[in-house]
């Protein structure tokens, strides 16, 4: 262990340290960081409306709550990203304009349309995690155009004009180009981005249910959710995926077979202890072992929502999100427990369920109760202390970077 961490000290870090430097992976770090307040209020609610299920029904609805914190985080992002990068890039006086250009852009982007009655109809699912691919291509392409423009300017340093009069002509221009772009990909073309991304994503399924096809979506998940892409975007085809399967086991059931098809949501949960990306050890980790104040402080504040897989504080706020420090755990991670939990049903070991179990809960009550068995539990032991010990070098890595970024602050 020390070796290996030697290496990926020595060798590794200094690479993935220069890629996090770079201006546009580190101000989508800043962005998403800014709308961590979001997550852990629509986490909150998320956890409120789990103890409900489980008989506390005097609690209150809180699903306007995670609605309107978490369910607009896509919105959120579309105004910070491109408002952070000009920052960045020295242009503040245009900064927040591009932010407001990002937002104009976004709101194109996720497809809206007239009704009959003339009113601009917006899906409400598109502007929270369903809408963050969008949320991200926004962000991206206004923040070109202003770093492009922002080098020029209409008037002369030494105008009598007041400075905001200048910003606001001085947008004038990229906030037209960024806009009439929307509006001609979505009203003249009639192009929409996220299903566009789903009909791309459909052939999947026909192979979904061989190793290769789980193992497939499994690195599609970790990949967009490492740079901030909830995987609520492709949600649709998994569910697809998984009634089909889950409909097939059926067939082979009452035919008096065993069940095959083990991509179903219930094995799929399986592969995700503490969240997508099997993040509960790096959050443990982060609570308890992490000597930066940062890291500690988001492990502790994201540790109950990890043990109920919800694992969005700690990929936005520690980041893991655009962190390559913490990106390659977290694929690997991910990739381990996948392969752990297809041949543990392969092999016999873990029988697939046929009975639907879709609530939500701790990832080591879940897998013994999905299953009716105490295989489900050995499975998930073993599958935590695979991810800890893939997690915790980068872990102490990213930990040691914390404490000198805090050393250099105070």
């Amino acid at each position: 262990m020390k070796k290996f961490m030697s290496f990926v000290e020595e060798r590794i870090a200094p690479l993935i340290q220069k890629i996090g430097q770079n201006v546009w992976i580190s101000a989508t770090q800043e962005a998403i960081l800014a709308a961590v307040p979001a997550t852990l209020v629509g986490s909150i609610a998320t956890l409120i409306s789990v103890f409900k299920g489980f008989g506390l029904t005097f609690l209150p609805d809180l699903s306007m709550l995670s609605n309107f914190s978490f369910g607009l985080f896509g919105l959120f992002l579309a105004y910070q990203l491109p408002c952070t990068i000009i920052e960045k890039k020295r242009f503040k006086k245009v900064s927040r304009q591009a932010g407001l250009a990002g937002l104009g852009l976004f709101l194109l982007l996720v497809y809206p349309y007239f009704d009959e009655a003339g009113n601009l109809v917006l899906t409400t699912a598109n502007l929270g995690a369903g809408g963050m691919l969008n949320a991200l291509v926004a962000g991206y392409i206004v923040a070109a155009v202003f770093n492009i423009f922002a080098k020029h300017s209409l008037f002369k340093e030494d105008s009598a004009l007041p400075s905001f009069i200048i910003t606001w002509f001085d947008s004038i221009i990229p906030w037209t180009l960024c806009l009439l772009f929307g509006i001609i990909v979505t009203f003249t073309m009639q192009f929409d981005l996220i299903e566009s991304i789903r009909a791309i994503l459909m052939p999947i399924s026909t192979f979904s249910q061989s190793f290769g096809g789980f193992l497939l979506v499994v690195v599609l998940i970790l990949f967009m959710y490492s740079f901030g892409i909830s995987a609520w975007i492709i949600y649709p085809l998994l569910s697809l995926i998984w009634m089909e399967g889950h409909n097939a086991n059926l067939a082979l059931v009452a035919q008096g077979l065993t069940p095959t098809n083990i991509h179903t949501y219930e094995v799929f949960q399986m592969c995700f202890i503490g969240g997508q990306g099997a993040t509960l050890a790096l959050c443990i980790f982060m609570s308890f072992l992490a000597k930066s104040k940062r890291l500690k402080t988001v492990g502790r504040a994201a540790l109950v929502p990890s043990v109920f897989n919800i694992n969005e504080p700690i990929v936005y706020g520690a980041p893991v999100a655009f962190n390559p420090t913490l990106m390659i755990p977290f694929w690997f991670g991910g990739l381990a427990n996948c392969v752990l939990v297809w041949f543990a049903f392969a092999s016999g070991f873990c029988t697939v369920p046929i009975e639907p179990f879709r609530m939500t809960m701790p990832s080591l009550f879940y897998a013994p109760m999905a299953l009716k068995s105490i295989n489900g539990l050995i499975l998930h032991l073993v599958c935590f202390a695979a991810t800890a010990i893939i997690y915790y070098p980068f872990f102490k890595i990213y930990d040691k970077q914390c404490c000198i970024e805090e050393e250099k602050k105070s």
